[in-house]
């Protein structure tokens, strides 16, 4: 079952780590531009990038609750606009931010919070919004979904200095539960490969799995990064549509 499931995902996303040589980023990606991804932010925490995000608006932003979760909203800022962790763009002060109240730091479930900034961001080429999906959509398996961030190129390794992206394949509900047991809830689903290798990892947390033009996922937890048989998982946007339109609207 695991053979046949490796060699499915090998063809959706020609990318893969099957079908070219390892080299350690996201983990496993590439080097991109704002330009290409100008939904994507850096949250920062006290002066240091510190989880990834998605524009939703000039004035809110999408990012998971576990980058809120006891963190002062005075020591939160983001910076868009810029391909680059730790300079240029447009940097904004969050003013307040909307964690779930159902968010369990133990199980990642409800992992969603929205930012509030305290100016709007000013949209152009490297600034721009994600489109949402309808409410309650099902993420199936086999949709070739692109991650992006700032994240560790490896397990404890260094950040990348450049914004990374890497090509990741959804998975099916039921491979999800049977890698992670009954961790996985409907506010969750699965993305990567059998054998590891492309992932994300530390300093991903709260950016977005997209596909094309729409937002599937936040980026939550895992087990490691790239390891086999550990694929990501991600908090399903969907499921949580009429929460993120209440606070935004």
């Amino acid at each position: 079952m695991a053979g046949a499931s490796v060699l499915l995902l090998t063809i959706l996303c020609a990318t893969s780590a099957y079908s070219v040589p390892f080299r350690p980023r996201i983990v496993g990606g590439e080097d991109t531009t704002i330009e290409e991804y100008p939904h994507q932010v850096s949250v920062i925490y006290i002066d240091s990038h510190y989880c990834g995000g998605s524009i939703l608006n000039p004035t809110h932003i999408l990012t998971a609750a576990h980058c809120t979760d006891q963190v002062p909203a005075e020591d939160l800022m983001v910076r868009a606009g810029s391909s680059m962790i730790d300079e240029g763009g447009q940097v904004r002060q969050v003013l307040v931010y909307f964690q779930h109240t159902d968010f369990d730091s133990d199980t990642y479930d409800y992992d969603i919070s929205v930012l509030r900034l305290s100016q709007s961001l000013e949209f152009g080429s490297g600034v721009n919004s994600i489109q949402l999906p309808e409410k309650g959509a099902d993420v199936g398996a086999d949709i070739c979904g692109t991650a992006t961030g700032w994240g560790r190129l490896s397990e404890n390794g260094p950040l990348p200095m450049q914004l990374q992206k890497v090509d990741l394949p959804t998975l099916d509900q039921q491979m999800c539960i049977l890698v992670y047991g009954n961790k996985i809830t409907d506010r969750m689903f699965c993305a990567g490969y059998v054998a590891g290798l492309k992932d994300t990892c530390q300093g991903d947390s709260g950016g977005p799995l997209i596909d094309g033009t729409l937002l599937l996922g936040i980026t939550s937890w895992g087990d490691g990064c790239g390891a086999a048989n550990s694929p990501g998982v991600y908090t399903k946007v969907s499921y949580f549509k009429d929460y993120i339109d209440a606070i935004i609207n």
